[in-house]
């Protein structure tokens, strides 16, 4: 099972905030070759600057901007290895403190949302603590990202509980 060393999860919807990007870049481009619209566009982009025109800048290039930065996106959101599961919010989590897991999806209208939760092995520090990580917008298939943490759970006598649906 060489195939199953490690797996890392990052953005996956790439080529919608590259689609996002362009539409507003149509959008203004549209407003400056329409006759009628092209005056009014020009006095708005370079005309005198007035404060009331702010939320309407940083609304355009603020989404835009966010649509670049995603598209460019290469930080990993999840990644399971050898060492345990590592994500941005809960920064490493070894093997050997992981008891249980489980997972669930959620089918959504927008896109289906996954579950992995993890019980954590009580220690004196930590009692009853449970981590759920949320998958939505991801670049793999979560049966393979679940087959990598069974394997891993396998070698490490971790409990694995199942796989539920929910509607």
């Amino acid at each position: 099972m060489t195939e199953l060393n490690s797996i890392e999860v990052r953005e996956g919807w790439k080529d919608y905030y590259l689609f996002g990007f362009f539409g507003f870049v149509a959008l203004i481009s549209i407003c400056f070759t329409i006759p009628s619209q092209r005056k009014d566009t020009i006095d708005y982009f370079f005309g005198h600057w007035t404060f009331a025109k702010l939320p309407g800048f940083i609304t355009i290039f603020g989404i835009m901007g966010l649509c670049l930065f995603y598209y460019f996106d290469k930080q990993v959101k999840v990644r399971v290895d050898v060492e345990g599961i590592f994500t941005k919010r809960n920064k490493l989590i070894p093997w050997t403190d992981i008891w249980y897991f489980s997972s669930m999806i959620c089918k959504m209208r927008e896109g289906d949302l996954y579950y992995l939760k993890l019980r954590l092995k009580n220690t004196e520090e930590r009692l009853d603590k449970e981590i759920k990580i949320r998958f939505r917008r991801i670049d793999k298939d979560f049966s393979e990202i679940r087959k990598v943490v069974e394997y891993y759970a396998l070698q490490n006598n971790i409990h694995d509980m199942g796989h539920e649906k929910e509607i």
